[in-house]
């Protein structure tokens, strides 16, 4: 069995996931999912999953939803900071871009990874791709806030 769906359904996925799903999420690329899905399909696997699986899976799950968590915190500038980091711009250029100071820059990008709990800019930008935030993310982050 494979379930799909958003972090903003953890419940449902760890349910999923303790009674032996493979559990996917939604929100990243569409291709990928499609890459995933297909790979699960053609695994040779046993049609159920060890409890230390699921407990595996659970925890991956709970992961990912405070990632996704974290990235919905972040205010709007963070979120500006982070698309800049995504794209690969310098410090420099984020700040000439938004019109805002280096130093200033330079902050947000400390405040976000501690923030997200990472400890380079490097973590910080995976850590949006793990969570399939990384396309378009100053726009799809500020509907996260509707939420």
């Amino acid at each position: 069995m494979i379930a799909v769906g958003s972090l903003r359904s953890e419940a449902a996925l760890i349910h999923h996931a303790l009674r032996g799903a493979t559990v996917l999420n939604c929100d990243v690329p569409f291709l990928t999912l499609l890459a995933w899905i297909e790979g699960e399909l053609r695994a040779d696997r046993p049609a159920a999953r060890s409890r230390d699986a699921a407990v595996r899976v659970v925890a991956g799950v709970r992961a990912r939803a405070a990632e996704f968590h974290a990235l919905s915190e972040l205010t709007h500038r963070e979120r500006e900071v982070l698309g800049g980091l995504i794209h690969g711009h310098p410090a420099f250029m984020i700040a000439m871009e938004g019109s805002r100071s280096l130093p200033t820059v330079r902050s947000q990008i400390r405040t976000l990874m501690g923030r997200l709990g990472v400890s380079s800019q490097l973590g910080a930008v995976a850590l949006a791709h793990r969570s399939g935030r990384h396309a378009g993310l100053g726009e799809r982050l500020d509907a996260l806030q509707d939420l």
